[in-house]
């Protein structure tokens, strides 16, 4: 049974009706997303691979606004075979009209979500 599969009868044999959540996160030792220089990059590449790997089984990926404005991910499935990539959405509750040449801001309107 595939862990997305097994997630789905967890999910009913709990009877969850509300989507089944994954936070995947790296942190520094103190607790924060980034060190306080900026820096962020604090995956090793195991952690990307597995990053990967969640992205190709969910729906959909969800960042936070912040994130959007300074990165734009891609939200892409890269590191692992997939089928497809997964919806993107981000916790503006608009679009911000910034261009950027890649990622969320630039996702297909059918494929963007918006947080509430």
């Amino acid at each position: 049974m595939t862990s997305k599969a097994y997630r789905r009868a967890e999910s009913q044999w709990l009877g969850l009706s509300r989507p089944y959540v994954i936070i995947f996160s790296t942190v520094t030792l103190d607790g924060r997303l980034a060190s306080k220089e900026g820096y962020s990059r604090l995956s090793c590449e195991f952690d990307k691979v597995r990053q990967h790997r969640l992205r190709s089984e969910v729906d959909a990926v969800m960042v936070g606004g912040g994130t959007v404005r300074k990165d734009d991910p891609l939200l892409t499935v890269r590191l692992v075979k997939a089928k497809r990539n997964p919806n993107k959405g981000d916790s503006e509750r608009e679009p911000r009209p910034e261009p950027r040449p890649q990622g969320v801001r630039h996702a297909a309107a059918h494929d963007r979500l918006f947080g509430l």
